[in-house]
């Protein structure tokens, strides 16, 4: 959260709106006509983080709300409380995902260890009826010699 940081989004958002942009696909755009002031053009003009501008608690809010406006006038676009509660709805979809990952790697984790005591059972199993074997081999010995 650096001051520098803000200043490069803000002047991102003014080459926007004046039309000098200078990344290449921004160029490309603008060239057609389709150029459109929002998060992402405006994260990739200013060479930062498109993350650190598009969620509600953004730590450059004034970015932020220099931005909404600019999507909510724009035909297409939803009004500034859709647009953040679609990126709300956004970011919580990317966290569920990352959840959904993670409970897999658990889940294939805990598949490798029931495989492994499963396998161990049935050499216990093995050594056990083998026991019994014995046992039983040596009982009628015993028996006999009483």
């Amino acid at each position: 959260m650096t001051e520098q940081t803000e200043l490069d989004y803000l002047r991102a958002i003014n080459r926007i709106k004046s039309g000098n942009v200078t990344h290449p696909d921004l160029i490309k755009l603008a060239a057609r006509g389709k150029l459109k002031l929002n998060i992402t053009a405006v994260a990739k003009e200013a060479g930062r983080s498109r993350t650190a501008i598009a969620t509600e608690d953004s730590p450059y809010p004034n970015v932020r709300n220099a931005i909404l406006p600019g999507e909510s006038a724009q035909p297409g676009h939803p009004q500034n409380q859709s647009a953040t509660t679609g990126t709300t709805v956004q970011f919580h979809l990317l966290k569920s995902r990352a959840d959904v990952r993670t409970k897999k790697q658990i889940i294939q984790v805990l598949g490798t260890q029931l495989v492994a005591a499963e396998k161990l059972i049935g050499e216990l199993k093995l050594k056990l009826e083998r026991s019994e074997e014995r046992l039983e081999r040596l009982s009628p010995r015993r028996n006999t010699s009483i």
